[in-house]
C-alpha cells in the first residue's frame, strides 16, 4: 500500500510517496524522483515499531499530465475551491491544446507547474484535496 505524506525540508514542501516496509534505507518517492532515506532512531535492515505508522490526514488526488508537451496557461491558485470538470491548466502537444480538468470537485493544494514550462507523461501538474 501506498501512503503520501507531505513533509517540510527547510522552507520547501514536498510530496514524498512511501510504500512497502519501512526497513532502512528507506525507498520514497520525492516530487516524483525516487531517493533513499535513512530513519534516525533505528538501525540499518532494522524494523522499527510497529506503532509508527504514516497517516494521511488529507486525501491528496495528484493530476498529472497525460501528454508530453507545454503548459499554455495554468489557470487557478493555491486554496482556490473548485468543481468537477473545471479547466485547472492549458497543455499544448504538436499545437494542440488540451484543457486538463479537475476529476471532482476539490480546493487546489499545490501547484507544480507554470505557464511555459515543458512537462512529460505522468508529471505531476496540481494537487488537489
Amino acid at each position: 500500500m501506498t501512503k503520501r505524506v507531505r513533509v517540510k525540508i527547510g522552507d520547501k514542501w514536498h510530496q514524498v510517496e512511501l510504500s512497502g516496509t519501512l526497513i532502512n534505507p528507506i525507498k520514497v518517492l520525492v516530487d516524483g524522483e525516487p531517493v533513499e532515506v535513512l530513519v534516525e532512531g533505528f538501525d540499518q535492515n532494522e524494523t522499527p515499531d510497529s506503532s509508527l505508522e504514516v497517516t494521511e490526514s488529507e486525501k491528496i488526488i495528484d493530476v498529472r499530465s497525460p501528454m508530453p508537451g507545454i503548459i499554455v496557461s495554468v489557470d487557478v491558485a493555491i486554496g482556490q475551491e473548485i468543481k468537477q470538470g473545471e479547466i485547472l491548466c492549458v497543455l499544448e502537444a504538436i499545437k494542440l491544446q488540451q484543457a486538463i480538468r479537475s476529476p471532482v470537485g476539490a480546493i487546489v493544494k499545490a501547484i507544480h507547474v507554470a505557464a511555459n514550462q515543458e512537462v512529460s507523461v505522468g508529471s505531476l501538474l496540481i494537487d488537489l484535496v
